[in-house]
Formats: C-alpha cells, sequence, structure tokens
C-alpha cells in the first residue's frame, strides 16, 4: 500500500527556523539518554513509561515558565550546568492553572455568545495582549468552538447526531484563525502559543492552522496610533505632554488606500481556509509583503517607530530635539527632509535599533482590520470583542533578574515610566512607582470595543494601591460591579474583581485565587 503523510508545514524543525538540526552531529549515546529521560521514569524495580495522553496542551506553559528559570552553561570540563536566571520574575512570567482560564474565559465570553448565529460567533475577536504559552487562547478556542457548534445546531445547519470528532476539530481551525488574536514580547512565547494552537486544532488531512497574521511578537505597552505620529513628541528626556504639531508631517490622502491595502488581504487571511500547503505558504508570503519595507504601512510604521524611540532613546547618543523633528519625520516616510544627510542616517539607524530592540508595537498598524473596515475608514466601533489575559505584576523598578541583567532592565522600565507618563498615550497612571499591571489595565480598556468585555487576572493593588487610584477612580465611575471574588491564600491576599462598563460593555477582573462563595451583583 501508500504510505500517505500529511505535510503539517509546522517549520518548528525547518532549515530555516532550526539550522543545527540540519548540521549537529550528536552521539547516538546522547539521544538514547534523551528519549529514556522523556518516556520514561525511575521506578521501585524499574523504569516505567511515562504517559502524556493526559497531558494538557496549555500546560505547555509550565515548561515555558520553567526554561525561564535557567540558562544552560558549558563549564570548562564540557559539563553543562543549568544556572537560574531569574528571567521568569523579570518578564512577570507565570504558568496560569487550567480551572482559572477556563473560568476567566468563560465568565468574558458567555454574554457574547449567547443566542449568537453561527456566523456572529464567528466575527468575534478574543485578544490577549500577554499570551505567554497561549493557555488563554487555547480555552477561549474551545469554548467558541463549542458555542459555533451548537449555533449550527440550533440553526439546523447540522444535526447534533451527526457532528463528528473530525467536524469539531475543523470548528476549533475556523476560530483560532478567525477569532484569536495574541501578542507577547517573548518570540519564544509566540512560538510555544502558535504550537499549542497547532495541537488544540490538529487535523490528520490538513496542514497546521495559518496563525501568522494573529499572534505577533511586540510590546502591547508601547507603540503609537496614527493619531500619536501626528502630534509633536515632548523631549525623550522627560518634559511637558505633547502638543499638536503646526504642521502636518506628511500628505494623509493616500492613508485610507494604504490602510485599505493592508486590510482587504488580512480578511482573505482569516477567513480562507487552510486546505493546503501551497494556501499557507502564500498567505505567509502575502504577511511577508504587508508587513516588509515596501509594505501599504511600512512609512507609518517606520514614523511611529521613530515616535516611541525619542523615549527610549540611547543616553550616550544625541537625541534630535523638536526642531528637528519634523524633518527626520519626513525622512522616516520616506519623503525629503533637509536634515543633512550624516545626520539623518545616524538617527535614522538609531531608531530602527531602539525599535527592533524593544519591538514597538503599532496596534492599529498590526491588526488594521480591528480598527479600520475595507475601504479604509475607521470603524464606528473599533476595537477588540473580548480581552482576556494574565499579564505580569510587577512593579517597574527593573530590579529582577540577574546582576548582568539588572542594569539593561532599570534603564528600560525608566524610559517605560517615562512613555506613560509623558507620551500622552496613557491617562490613568498614577504617582510613584508604576506597575505593569495597571498599564495593562488601561491598555486593555483602550482595546476593547464599545460593549465588549474584559478579562484580566489582578492582584489587590487594584482596590488598594495609591498608583491604582487614577485607574480605580475610571473603573468605579464608568462601572458597575457584575461580582467579586476575594481569597486569602497561604501568602499574598489577592482581589478578583468582574465589572458592568456601563459605557463600553463588560470589564472582567477575575484573579490568580478564586473562591467558593463570590459575591455579586447585578449590573445597572
Amino acid at each position: 500500500g501508500t504510505l500517505r503523510v500529511t505535510p503539517f508545514n509546522g517549520r518548528l524543525f525547518a532549515p530555516a527556523s532550526a539550522p543545527l538540526a540540519d548540521s549537529a552531529v550528536v552521539d547516538d549515546r546522547l539521544v538514547r539518554d534523551a528519549l529514556l529521560s522523556l518516556t520514561t521514569r525511575a521506578g521501585r524495580e524499574k523504569r516505567e513509561r511515562i504517559s502524556y495522553a493526559d497531558l494538557g496542551v496549555e500546560q505547555l506553559g509550565a515548561v515555558y515558565e520553567r526554561v525561564l528559570d535557567y540558562q544552560p552553561r558549558v563549564e570548562a570540563n564540557r559539563d553543562v550546568t543549568l544556572t537560574p536566571t531569574g528571567r521568569r520574575k523579570a518578564t512577570g512570567t507565570f504558568y496560569t492553572p487550567r480551572g482559572i482560564t477556563e473560568y476567566l474565559v468563560r465568565r468574558t465570553l458567555a454574554p457574547l455568545i449567547r443566542d449568537r448565529s453561527p456566523q456572529e460567533i464567528l466575527a468575534i475577536r478574543v485578544l490577549d495582549p500577554a499570551m505567554g504559552s497561549g493557555a488563554f487562547l487555547v480555552a477561549a478556542c474551545a469554548y467558541l468552538a463549542h458555542a459555533y457548534e451548537q449555533a449550527l445546531i440550533r440553526a439546523a445547519v447540522v444535526a447534533a447526531a451527526d457532528v463528528s470528532p473530525h467536524d469539531r476539530a475543523g470548528f476549533r481551525r475556523t476560530i483560532a484563525q478567525r477569532c484569536l488574536f495574541g501578542v507577547d514580547l517573548n518570540a519564544t512565547a509566540v512560538q510555544l502559543s502558535r504550537l499549542s494552537l497547532w495541537l488544540s486544532t490538529l487535523a490528520a488531512d490538513r496542514p497546521l492552522t495559518f496563525l501568522d497574521h494573529h499572534l505577533r511578537t511586540g510590546n502591547s505597552l508601547v507603540g503609537a496610533s496614527i493619531d500619536d505620529v501626528l502630534r509633536q513628541p515632548p523631549s525623550p528626556r522627560g518634559g511637558s505632554r505633547p502638543r499638536l504639531a503646526a504642521l502636518p508631517l506628511f500628505a494623509l490622502d493616500d492613508l485610507s488606500q494604504r490602510v485599505s491595502r493592508a486590510v482587504r488581504p488580512r480578511l482573505t487571511m482569516a477567513t480562507e481556509p487552510d486546505d493546503s500547503v501551497d494556501v499557507v505558504r502564500r498567505k505567509e508570503r502575502d504577511v511577508a509583503a504587508i508587513d516588509g519595507s515596501a509594505g501599504p504601512l511600512a512609512g507609518w510604521r517606520s514614523l511611529a517607530d521613530l515616535w516611541c524611540a525619542l523615549w527610549f532613546w540611547p543616553r550616550d547618543r544625541p537625541a534630535p530635539d523638536r526642531r528637528a523633528w519634523a524633518a527626520l519625520a519626513d525622512a522616516a516616510a520616506g519623503r525629503r527632509s533637509d536634515l543633512p544627510s550624516r545626520v539623518q542616517a545616524d538617527w535614522l539607524a538609531t531608531a530602527r535599533a531602539v525599535a527592533g530592540r524593544e519591538r514597538f508595537f503599532h496596534w492599529s498598524m498590526e491588526f488594521p482590520e480591528v480598527f479600520f473596515d475595507e475601504d479604509g475608514a475607521p470603524l464606528r466601533q473599533p476595537g477588540f470583542d473580548a480581552v482576556i489575559g494574565n499579564p505580569p505584576w510587577d512593579a517597574l523598578r527593573g530590579d529582577a533578574g540577574s546582576t548582568d541583567d539588572r542594569a539593561e532592565a532599570k534603564t528600560s522600565a525608566h524610559a517605560l515610566t517615562a512613555f506613560a507618563r509623558s507620551s500622552g498615550c496613557f491617562a490613568l497612571q498614577g504617582d510613584g512607582h508604576g506597575n505593569l499591571y495597571q498599564l495593562f489595565a488601561e491598555r486593555m480598556l483602550q482595546l476593547v470595543r464599545p460593549g465588549g468585555r474584559i478579562g484580566m487576572l489582578a492582584p489587590a493593588g487594584l482596590a488598594s494601591d495609591s498608583g491604582s487610584s487614577p485607574l480605580r477612580t475610571a473603573l468605579l465611575e464608568r462601572c458597575g460591579i457584575d461580582a467579586l471574588l476575594s481569597r486569602r491564600p497561604r501568602g499574598p491576599k489577592f482581589h478578583a474583581v468582574s465589572v458592568c462598563d456601563r459605557h463600553r460593555g463588560s470589564i472582567a477582573f477575575p484573579t490568580r485565587a478564586l473562591c467558593r462563595t463570590p459575591l455579586s451583583c447585578p449590573c445597572p
């Protein structure tokens, strides 16, 4: 007979992704030891086989958390030791147990899918702006796929008895391709999220689901919108809030056309089934073309990178002043500039290096279909239907991690604090040391559409920290409490609150620690 092997196009071991896999020579004994350790463990009398049948996809997050804890180091005698790095705490990366992710997803998404048609469910857009290994997106995929199946049954498109496991895998693929969005600062986390969703949507006769258009690497907290880059930035060393530039930085007449050229192919990517490797590879080329230096929004992205870079400018390099900003912005956008060519080239090179290091993420340019229609016009209700996740909770001090990383971390923390306070992109941050959860909470409020929902794990500081006062005031003034959960586990006290925004929909803040008897009151 013929052995049929489906080309999954996973890229995990593709030459471009893992060049050492083709060139490295590994001793057979080392491979044997590795396979033995992965498949068996020491028992009382002999080694026992390890079963991975019950290993959940979301548990990749626990593996990722452990990987961040250690750095392999080859000693002089060629022994390999694992050295603690502190990167997990420094990056605020913590595995979220399955029970909590499923609770949060169910609580956040349930009102959005109630009595919805199949097409309305496929139109839901769910974002995790700090996705880690993708646990929340995996849970959202399963929840929305089940809701989609029930909607098809209600609409008499399919009969309940006729839905097969193959059909359900297809539903999960469709949901992952259309509905799920994720961002993370760590490229390894993005790869793991992609892998988690691949395993959740695997079909024996199909290539792996194309997800590159919706799972992105970047800093969710640092980026600029098109409106932002039309404002004069303040001094990168601090100063007053940005003011409007006296003159437009460059012509806006073709902006809608450029946005449309990015939105249309991205919408096609989301709706076209990934039935063959050829389709997936064409989508890869399309994404590369949109994101490349000749892409429709390349000039705006370069300008946004420059705008953000001023807060993260190296202290040993001269930075452009306000008078040079307009000319430099023209150069970044590919227009004529009055600056000396050498000065211009040096500043633009520095801005590109800073943008690459900090991984600025410009939301309306990375996911333009969430903010603009096919013609490039702003949507009446832009934003995501649901924003969920467990973002970092760490204070912006840069005192975690190894000694070697601490100085760089402090510099980045100070720059992020300055950006949050003076860029005009955040308005709900208090005095004192900022905390990442405060910035993420405000960013989630900015990204959710009117009538959308937010589900976020938050510490007790949301209800008590002085630095959270502006954010807390905004939530209390705009929102009614839907449910309040709290618990005092062994260790610090955690809170969880689920609130219903009177103006922009529902906002849920469940916590890492859940109690059995929540307090609740209806939304007004």
